[in-house]
């Protein structure tokens, strides 16, 4: 069922201001402490709660409900909420934070490659490579961390041990490789799979109605992107006219 005293564990956890939610909702403060006290709130309601806090509808109801004891029944696509059948559409959402899991886990990886490459790399290119991937693994460590915080806003909570990041993780451990044009080769290939996996995560956010994930996917496409285009072009070597 409904359970609305996570409603004030949000607004605690979040630092967010009750006034804040009640004017998102356009309700009075009695209306939100009922529903907060009581629960069975309106669909209308129900979808602005959601959508002020950025997280899924089944976020606000104990797992083990049964739908069907919604009043008035309804039926949804991310938090868009139509009356129906009864069944709120969340198997969307659970593949999304699968996704985003699968590529913590590649990005952890590809992190500890990258400090490796920066590492070890030798010759000619060194003080542009090695300062080249101190950037680059200093922009993965962030981002790293903004996937697994989505995680947690659509309700998922991401893993933190590195032995479960080997076990699922399409991106496979590197090490001892001091060439540049290799350490690149390894990173363009690396960049190839993840900017595929992405566009999947966009295309699940775009069916859930998750906007802030499907703009978080698409600002790294476009880092990316560019990064494979400068990076294809700094390892063709030839010069001759």
């Amino acid at each position: 069922m409904f359970n609305g005293h996570k409603i004030s564990k949000l607004l605690e956890e979040r630092h967010l201001k009750k006034k804040s939610l009640i004017e998102y909702m356009q309700t009075y403060p009695s209306g939100l402490d009922a529903i907060i006290k009581d629960g069975n709130p309106r669909a209308d309601t129900l979808e602005k709660i959601a959508d002020f806090f950025r997280l899924p509808i089944d976020y606000f109801f104990d797992r083990n409900i049964e739908i069907s004891d919604l009043s008035p029944l309804i039926t949804g696509n991310g938090n868009k909420i139509q009356h129906g059948d009864g069944n709120i559409m969340i198997e969307t959402q659970a593949k999304e934070i699968e996704h985003l899991q699968q590529l913590l886990a590649d990005f952890q990886v590809y992190y500890t490659n990258l400090r490796g490459f920066h590492w070890n790399i030798k010759g000619h290119d060194f003080f542009v490579l090695h300062s080249q991937f101190e950037k680059m693994y200093d922009d993965t460590a962030e981002k790293v961390d903004e996937i697994a915080e989505r995680i947690l806003m659509l309700g998922g909570s991401p893993e933190n041990k590195f032995s479960s990041y080997l076990k699922v993780a399409k991106v496979k451990e590197i090490s001892g490789v001091t060439c540049g044009g290799e350490a690149v080769d390894h990173i363009l290939e690396t960049y190839s799979y993840l900017i595929g996996e992405e566009r999947k995560v966009i295309e699940l956010a775009n069916e859930a109605g998750d906007d802030a994930t499907a703009d978080l996917m698409t600002g790294y496409l476009k880092e990316q992107e560019k990064m494979v285009w400068m990076l294809v072009a700094f390892s063709t070597r030839s010069c001759e006219k």
